[in-house]
């Protein structure tokens, strides 16, 4: 890393200097030098240091050189502005050689760091691999790391014979963050501090270590992130800036990763979005991309669509979230469509949701502040846009009736679907129950709540017990409830066609939002 002036003067700020520099193009420091009487030529790579006594006459000469002045008596004006000069005037009388000794680490340091970048560069340029880079960062920085990739999967770390702090013990043995470590407070801010600066930065410990931290990004896109813990050594000088080394190396190594690997992930999720995007006539050219992909397809397809809008992302990546529904969801492929996750599941057998994985994937949706919603089964991946559809009708149509699920599946919504399409073409209300409006007045002119009661009776067809349960009131109450409403509506809701009539208008007035409660 090359030192020039201005850097040198911002290496330096506590001792308050007055910096002048001529020009914006500096030449890199390699060189400190103590000024003598007579010195000439002056070296544009070497910084002059001195004593401002001992500088006033070079200084009134209009001479071109990097000067650093130690102020044992007042610098006149119009030496600060003799054009060619770079000067720095420290602001208190400090001793001559102790600053001389610093600048003298400081170049040290950026030496350094030049040599360690030619390390680091050349295990870039022999394709040794992200291991091996993190091996020599451990040699460069005296102190264990880590880097996991943005989906919280690690991928090469450094050995360390004892023991860190539990989180990172955890992800060092198991390969991956428990839910427990990234819903900590301590996980979270870490998280936060390093995705927003653009530099690593320095993290206190909490429970042991300071930390530095730092970013992997490909096209401004966060890859991964690197931590450096100080558990063998005191941090020192510029290693800050060899983390962000070590972090632009290893992305740069992901880069070329990615040009080489198998790119049959990158092409599968180009084929998604494309059929997403429109519809597929023609079924050869899709056959024939689907075979080069070697997409191993079963014969029952389904989408599931998950609106990720209200997801805190801080609470890990969009790519780990991803990752752990593929877990939950096996025979799975998903791709980030606009503000959704779209995910195409393949499976043997029409219904791939048995209790268990649909109670667990309701209860992440829960944990996550995720809405879903699920197509009907179909067939041909051609098909794969209309069944896109019918699952984001699912979470419009499901989100509308009942805020409280999670998981939407289009067959229960169908019908409001369907509805909603002729009501475009008709008032729909004039194919509704007559009754119903009757009782839809009784209750906006005696501050009842009979329609809602109703509509619970029929959603749980008829049963007294689950309606009751679900109103939160006795079974005696929905029955006093029921005599009334049929007594109000003039109607048998033993009729099993009056009930079905009912629910349909129910639906209909879903459908153009037009239920009074």
């Amino acid at each position: 890393m090359d030192l020039n002036f201005k850097m040198l003067s911002d290496r330096l700020c506590r001792y308050c200097p007055e910096t002048y520099i001529s020009g914006e193009n500096l030449t890199p420091i390699r060189f400190v030098k103590l000024f003598a009487e007579n010195m000439a030529p002056f070296e544009p790579d070497t910084l002059y240091v001195g004593k401002a006594s001992t500088l006033i006459r070079p200084l009134s000469l209009n001479i071109r050189a990097n000067i650093l002045c130690i102020p044992d008596m007042d610098v006149p004006p119009e030496c600060k502005k003799s054009p060619g000069l770079n000067l720095m005037v420290l602001a208190k009388d400090v001793d001559m050689l102790e600053i001389f000794n610093e600048i003298q680490d400081i170049l040290s340091a950026c030496l350094n760091f030049t040599s360690n970048s030619e390390k680091l560069l050349d295990t870039l340029m022999h394709g040794k691999g992200i291991q091996h880079i993190i091996d020599i960062g451990y040699e460069l920085l005296g102190n264990p790391i880590i880097f996991g990739d943005s989906s919280g999967k690690l991928i090469a770390h450094t050995k360390y014979a004892g023991t860190i702090e539990p989180y990172w013990d955890e992800f060092v043995n198991n390969g991956q963050f428990s839910d427990e470590a990234v819903a900590s407070l301590e996980f979270r801010t870490s998280l936060e501090k390093t995705i927003k600066n653009n530099s690593p930065v320095l993290i206190k410990g909490v429970q042991k270590y300071n930390k530095i931290s730092g970013k992997v990004t490909i096209d401004n896109v966060i890859e991964g992130y690197l931590t450096v813990v100080e558990a063998e050594n005191p941090f020192k000088e510029g290693d800050r800036e060899l983390v962000a080394l070590l972090c632009d190396v290893i992305g740069a190594e992901m880069q070329k990763s990615k040009f080489s690997r198998d790119s049959r992930g990158v092409l599968y999720e180009t084929l998604i979005r494309s059929l997403l995007d429109k519809d597929v006539k023609e079924n050869d050219l899709l056959d024939e991309r689907v075979n080069s992909l070697g997409l191993d397809l079963k014969g029952n397809l389904y989408i599931l669509t998950v609106n990720i809008k209200h997801f805190d992302k801080l609470k890990y990546s969009i790519s780990y979230l991803v990752s752990l529904l593929e877990n939950i969801l096996a025979n799975s492929k998903s791709v980030l469509y606009g503000d959704h996750i779209v995910m195409l599941i393949s499976c043997s057998h029409s219904n791939f949701l048995d209790d268990a994985n649909l109670k667990e994937l309701k209860e992440f949706f829960r944990k996550n502040k995720l809405v879903g919603g699920l197509s009907r089964c179909f067939h041909d991946l051609k098909d794969i846009r209309y069944h896109y559809r019918q699952s984001l009708k699912a979470i419009e149509f499901g989100t509308r009736s009942n805020r409280k699920k999670t998981l939407y599946i289009y067959d229960d919504y169908a019908i409001s679907h369907l509805l909603h399409i002729c009501s475009n073409y008709e008032d729909l209300k004039e194919f509704c129950h007559p009754s119903l409006f009757a009782l839809m007045d009784y209750d906006c002119r005696n501050s009842t709540s009979y329609t809602q009661t109703l509509y619970t009776y029929l959603l749980h067809n008829g049963n007294q017990m689950d309606s009751a349960n679900a109103l939160q009131i006795h079974r005696g109450t929905l029955i006093y409830r029921i005599e009334k409403i049929e007594a109000i509506m003039n109607i048998n809701l033993d009729d099993f066609n009056i009930m079905h009539r009912l629910y349909l208008s129910f639906l209909m007035l879903e459908s153009i939002n037009k239920l009074p409660f």
